[in-house]
């Protein structure tokens, strides 16, 4: 399948969350990049530790999908299976309850990578249905104490700071001061004040693992790469070897630019088997092979900053985001939102917070209109040419119905003819000479002086009438005043022609007069000279 150019992106606006198993830690959570991520960046702290400690565990979004991968579970080794050369053991974490999707380990981009939802069109597609992160209560409680409980002071201007706590965090923005023991409160557009946010509705994706579509990010403008997509191609046919593997072919499938001076391409192979048949190889196997150190530093080269396998979630993974309402999103209005979606089997509601993100979607939504007008202007022209087609086909079928007709006429004359020539010289048959007879009656009685007479009448009545109805159509002719005002006005502009010409001839007349002058005092004084 293929995909249309682009999906509105999620902004790169930054969230705080609470860690998904909740023994108390945070997570910090940063959105960035394109399409719908279902998933963020998240920084946290191991959730299931059991007294050992453990570094930080840094992961981020893909870029365009991504359900929020959790590390719940234990990770298992997979060894690629559809093609040789690609068999290299790759470990991978098996999915947690509340992952979207899985994550490939050591990138080698510096992220944990992983698959997500979002093929739909620019502005159409299944934008921005990300597992939203959610405030921790700790977080909430502080933004609240900001708004509700300012002692900073302890006199009336604390209530002087927090209308301005609570102007900070309407604009989703600053710090919010209230107490003197505790840090301020971070206002982000996740905060349940927040003005500038709405509940949008986008397409849900049909991206299929078994599609084999894996997405490289590029710090490349799209014109960039579009220019440069030969030299893509050689570059990533280097990195597969596939001048070797000649049952191999890589496709580059779509080009969608996820913001000023970042890019996205999706990229899928299929091989060729000795039978023949020919099938395209997983996401998850791709994406593999390519996260290997080697083709790691290959693709960094190429300007890659991000490699993910790329699918969508499935109805458990979309019920589960639709049943836990996003950040700075009140649940009353997430359901309710779900409650008048207009079509519940191809939308899926999603925040809109802040004017960057309205932006972003209003640009991709231009862009696809772009696109849309482009394929209906191509689509017109295949009407018109097949119009063309059409019209020449029934012209040359009316020209065949007229050689048809003169072949059915000409075959009627041989077979007339040759059926003259059969009966020449053969009596006539009971049923002819009972025709003939009939016939002869028939010319006597027209032959009788009163039929005679009879056929005289009417054949000078008719002329009679032919004359009468000549000199009527001739006497009582009507013209159309229309018509009376057109030939009017054609012989208004005839006579204005015959005018002009008469002008010119007179102007004409009068040169010639004043040439013919300077001519005769010309040849005057020549004669004189000499």
């Amino acid at each position: 399948m293929a995909f249309n150019f682009g999906t509105t992106p999620t902004f790169g606006t930054s969230t705080t969350t609470a860690s998904s198993f909740g023994f108390g830690t945070n997570t910090t959570a940063s959105k960035r990049g394109f399409g719908t991520t279902f998933g963020t960046a998240t920084t946290q702290q191991p959730n299931f530790g059991f007294g050992t400690p453990s570094a930080a565990t840094t992961t981020a979004s893909t870029g365009f999908g991504g359900f929020g991968t959790s590390t719940f579970g234990t990770a298992t080794t997979t060894t690629p299976s559809l093609f040789s050369g690609f068999g290299q053991s790759n470990t991978t974490p098996s999915t947690g309850f509340a992952n979207f999707g899985t994550k490939p380990i050591g990138t080698g981009f510096g992220s944990v990578t992983s698959t997500g939802i979002g093929s739909g069109g620019l502005g159409s597609g299944l934008t921005q249905v990300a597992q939203q992160p959610q405030q921790s209560s700790s977080e909430l409680e502080v933004v609240l104490n900001s708004v509700y409980n300012c002692c900073m002071f302890g006199d009336e201007r604390d209530e002087v700071l927090a209308k301005w706590n609570l102007l900070q965090a309407s604009w989703g923005t600053g710090k919010g001061f209230y107490n003197p023991n505790a840090p301020p409160a971070e206002y982000t557009p996740q905060n349940p004040f927040y003005r500038f946010k709405a509940i949008v509705y986008s397409v849900k994706p049909t991206v299929e693992p078994r599609d084999g579509f894996v997405a490289l990010q590029f710090n490349k403008k799209e014109e960039e790469i579009r220019n440069q997509d030969q030299q893509l191609g050689q570059g990533l046919a280097a990195i597969f070897g596939l001048s070797q593997r000649l049952n191999l072919t890589l496709h580059v499938d779509t080009i969608r630019p996820i913001s000023a001076s970042s890019t996205l391409v999706f990229i899928f192979m299929e091989e060729k088997s000795s039978n023949g048949q020919i099938k395209r190889i997983s996401n998850q196997e791709l994406a593999s092979f390519l996260l290997q150190p080697t083709q790691v530093n290959q693709l960094k080269q190429m300007g890659v900053t991000d490699c993910y396998p790329f699918s969508c979630p499935d109805k458990d993974q979309i019920q589960e985001y639709l049943d836990n309402s996003p950040a700075g999103i009140d649940p009353l209005m997430w359901k309710q939102a779900q409650a008048d979606n207009p079509d519940p089997v191809r939308l899926i509601p999603m925040p809109l917070l802040g004017f960057s993100e309205l932006r972003w979607r209003y640009h991709c939504q231009v862009e696809e209109t772009k696109r849309h007008t482009a394929f209906l202007d191509s689509v017109a022209e295949e009407i018109l040419k097949i119009k063309s087609a059409n019209e020449a086909a029934r012209l040359k079928i009316n020209e065949y119905k007229q050689k048809v007709i003169e072949l059915e006429h000409r075959v009627l004359e041989v077979m007339v003819r040759q059926q003259i020539a059969r009966n020449f010289g053969v009596a006539l048959r009971p049923e002819e000479e009972m025709l003939r007879s009939q016939l002869d009656a028939v010319q006597s009685q027209l032959s009788s002086p009163q039929f005679a007479g009879r056929l005289s009448e009417l054949q000078t009545q008719v002329r009679l009438h032919k004359q009468e109805v000549s000199q009527q159509s001739s006497d009582n002719y009507n013209m159309n005043p229309a018509v009376k005002d057109e030939i009017k006005q054609f012989l208004l502009m005839q006579q204005d022609a015959i005018k002009s010409v008469l002008d010119i001839m007179q102007n004409d007349e009068a040169d010639l007069k004043i040439l013919e002058n300077d001519l005769s005092k010309f040849r005057s004084r020549i004669s004189a000279n000499v």
